[in-house]
């Protein structure tokens, strides 16, 4: 087959024949991988096409729209593609679950979970979860605090949830789950030390 016409099919084959799915479902993370690869290499160009006209030719979205896409996937990765196959969740809500995402996986109550379709109920149970976290923290801060405490609270979150996943793990040696107890011990006297200097300053 000649490179071509193979470019022709395989942007025939993401583009108009799976737009609706594209637009109802949110862009795959191999469909948004191969948007930049193709602009990147300027492949468009053997068909004589400019960018704007490839886009709605083959991939049947704007060139405006394209361009998001790309700069979605280098901003916030494929992660970010993964789980909007299985649920709805904007750019803004992604950023503040970012650090639970790793690859292929979720960190889920200690665990890393595959983002896969057999787990998507799972994973939508634990977005929503982290959404009403982050939500309680902007609303006990009256909306003023900055992107920093909201980060803070983020990991602490997912470290007290290691944690706990950890100490209930089957899997878990006796001299491990010492270790844990011992962490859990100094995490307290810090935070404890932390909530009596939070005190002062009032």
């Amino acid at each position: 087959m000649e490179p071509l016409t193979e470019i022709v099919e395989l942007g025939v084959s993401i583009g108009k024949e799976q737009t609706l799915g594209l637009i109802a479902r949110g862009c795959t993370a191999a469909q948004a991988e191969y948007i930049r690869q193709m602009k990147k290499s300027e492949a468009y160009k053997k068909l004589g096409l400019t960018w704007d006209q490839y886009c709605p030719k083959f991939l049947g979205i704007s060139r405006v729209t394209a361009d998001q896409i790309i700069a979605r996937l280098e901003t916030l990765g494929q992660g970010y593609f993964r789980l909007r196959e299985f649920l709805r969740i904007s750019p803004k809500i992604y950023r503040r679950i970012q650090a639970a995402v790793q690859g292929e996986s979720i960190e889920i109550d200690g665990e890393m979970v595959p983002i896969t379709a057999e787990n998507s109920a799972r994973i939508r149970a634990a977005v929503l979860k982290m959404r009403s976290e982050v939500a309680a923290t902007r609303e006990l801060a009256g909306f003023q605090a900055s992107s920093y405490v909201i980060s803070t609270h983020r990991r602490m979150a997912l470290f007290l949830g290691n944690l706990a996943g950890l100490a209930q793990s089957s899997h878990a040696k006796p001299e491990e789950i010492d270790m844990l107890a011992t962490l859990a011990r100094s995490s307290v006297e810090k935070l404890t030390q932390i909530i009596e200097l939070c005190g002062r300053r009032r």
